[in-house]
């Protein structure tokens, strides 16, 4: 802990979603039901849930940990199961590419294929007080597969990379929006 940095809060009674998922009684009955298997949970779990699991860990690292426990193998447990799906089910409305090109201000399009995010970026592209529109990907789509060839006609526009170093298929959606929110306001904080 660094007593000198400053640590900016927006709600401090916000949580975690996937903490507040599940319990430490959510797992006692998931091992009940598979005897045997070691139970792998995610850092952001609450501590009754971290004091049923034999590992805990970042899901950067899971798979590293699982690969070299030999007596761990991975049982994926159905949706049903899970007594609170901590996902969101995410659903197009209308058309992206017209709300897009009906938009005068500046976009940022979030995408894994985009070019990295630098504080250099968005001074050359935006400033402070500027408004700007963030868009996210759904799911099942990220953003070039729900625009397709009309990515390249939106005006006003960039495309970035927010989290390069992902070791995940995607960033869950609550996450990539407080973590930008959070990259772009650090970033207006520091300007103004």
């Amino acid at each position: 802990m660094n007593p000198n940095k400053k640590v900016l809060l927006p709600d401090m009674q916000a949580g975690c979603s996937l903490a507040s998922s599940s319990t430490g009684e959510d797992v006692r009955m998931l091992k009940e039901k598979y005897p045997g298997v070691p139970v792998v949970s995610y850092v952001n779990t609450s501590a009754d849930v971290k004091a049923e699991t034999d590992i805990c860990c970042t899901s950067a690292n899971a798979v590293k940990i699982v690969n070299t426990q030999p007596e761990i193998t991975i049982k994926e447990i159905p949706r049903e199961d899970v007594n609170d799906y901590w996902g969101y089910k995410v659903k197009e409305r209308g058309n992206l590419f017209s709300i897009l090109s009906a938009w005068t201000d500046k976009i940022i399009l979030t995408s894994k294929k985009g070019k990295v995010f630098t504080t250099y970026n968005i001074e050359k592209f935006a400033k402070p007080h500027d408004s700007m529109l963030l868009v996210f990907g759904t799911t099942n789509k990220g953003i070039h597969e729900i625009l397709g060839e009309n990515i390249k006609k939106i005006q006003n526009s960039r495309i970035y990379n927010f989290f390069p170093n992902q070791s995940t298929q995607t960033v869950r959606l609550e996450e990539a929006i407080l973590g930008i929110l959070s990259i772009i306001n650090s970033y207006n904080y520091n300007k103004l």
